[in-house]
């Protein structure tokens, strides 16, 4: 009897040490070891999605091209954002540092390779997870699609353009397959490299869209905005007729456009107003705002639209010209102390809206022309 009272009471001691160790034992209070597939889609959701609609990056691409000129106006009031722009539009070495001396935050490059961190942790581990088949498959061809897009915005904005005769010497970027953080050393692709990469993950996804019955949702990536990206893709490597294939691929499903007299002529404040709204039939993915701070109303400095850009317009075309033009509105010469400006008016003049960044079918068609 003593024996026995000896052993339980070791063992409530042993039991009493582990309990008093676990409960010692640090752990995180905000990871959760995903057990669905539906946990790696929310993943994506809140990685990817929700942080583009809330983050600007590389807002400053549009002044770096002959889209834009310099306007500048006598005024006491109003900010001057050729500061915050100047190293873009005149093409410095250094195009980070304002005129004030003040660098920019170019948070491009961390937030793309985060983009492709997620999407390489979910491809690693998705099929491990409780789901179907087809849940699998879609939230697979997403993350495929974050990684292509990720390198695609990664080797245009960091590496060489490409160039089917130096493709494969010119320098692109570094491709990252680990799935955390290591102490490494990582070495420039070649621009073929990269292209190639964004090449298998849009075909991969295209495969997997279609094994899983489709994505629905014009908030995340689908087959039909894959095939425009890929055709993109293709058109930049000078492929003509793959990129061909892919635009008739798109269009035989989805060949929407926008009659824009509809939305001058009448539809409701929400027509009126804004080309780039939820009423839009051509948005295929629409993925987060874009703030043209840059070409501002309310500034005294700023960067408008060029005259080389509205002479491609004619006279009487909705997308060019009056305060209700579709895409880019005169402002009149006595708005905030003077200055004939013509600005984007995608949803205001500061902003773009939640339909800013979009895939749109306008796009295939000037791909397949």
């Amino acid at each position: 009897m003593k024996k026995i009272s000896l052993l339980i009471a070791a063992i409530s001691l042993s039991a009493a040490m582990t309990s008093c160790s676990d409960f010692l034992t640090e752990s995180s209070q905000d990871e959760i070891k995903p057990n669905n597939v539906s946990d790696y889609s929310e993943l994506i959701n809140g990685e990817i999605y929700n942080k583009f609609n809330n983050q600007a990056v590389h807002t400053y691409l549009d002044i770096m091209t002959d889209d834009c000129t310099e306007f500048a106006k006598k005024a006491s009031f109003g900010a001057d954002t050729r500061n915050a722009g100047n190293g873009y539009f005149t093409w410095q070495q250094s195009p980070e540092l304002q005129v004030s001396g003040v660098l920019n935050d170019d948070g491009a490059w961390a937030e793309y390779y985060h983009h492709i961190l997620i999407a390489n942790m979910v491809l690693y581990d998705v099929d491990n997870l409780i789901g179907s088949d087809s849940e699998k498959a879609i939230v697979k061809a997403e993350a495929h699609m974050v990684r292509a897009y990720a390198y695609y915005m990664l080797v245009n904005l960091y590496g060489e353009p490409y160039d089917p005769a130096t493709a494969d010497k010119a320098l692109g970027v570094p491709i990252n397959n680990l799935l955390g953080a290591e102490r490494k050393s990582f070495k420039r692709s070649s621009v073929a490299e990269v292209y190639e990469q964004i090449l298998d993950d849009t075909n991969e996804a295209l495969k997997l869209f279609t094994a899983g019955g489709g994505q629905k949702s014009t908030f995340r990536w689908n087959e039909n905005a894959a095939n425009l990206f890929i055709a993109r893709v293709y058109l930049y490597m000078q492929n003509w007729e793959k990129a061909i294939e892919h635009v008739d691929n798109l269009l035989a499903v989805k060949a929407n456009l926008w009659d824009l007299n509809e939305k001058i002529n009448g539809g409701g404040d929400e027509a009126e107003l804004y080309f780039l709204c939820s009423r839009n039939p051509e948005i295929l993915f629409s993925f987060g705002y874009y703030y043209v701070n840059y070409f501002a109303s309310g500034a005294k400095g700023a960067y408008p639209a060029s005259p080389s850009l509205r002479a491609e317009y004619t006279s009487g075309d909705l997308r060019c010209g009056p305060t209700n033009a579709a895409y880019i509105r005169y402002l009149g010469s006595t708005l905030f102390g003077g200055g004939k400006r013509y600005c984007p008016y995608k949803f205001s003049d500061t902003s773009t809206g939640e339909h800013g960044r979009a895939f749109r079918t306008a796009e295939a068609y000037l791909i397949r022309a």
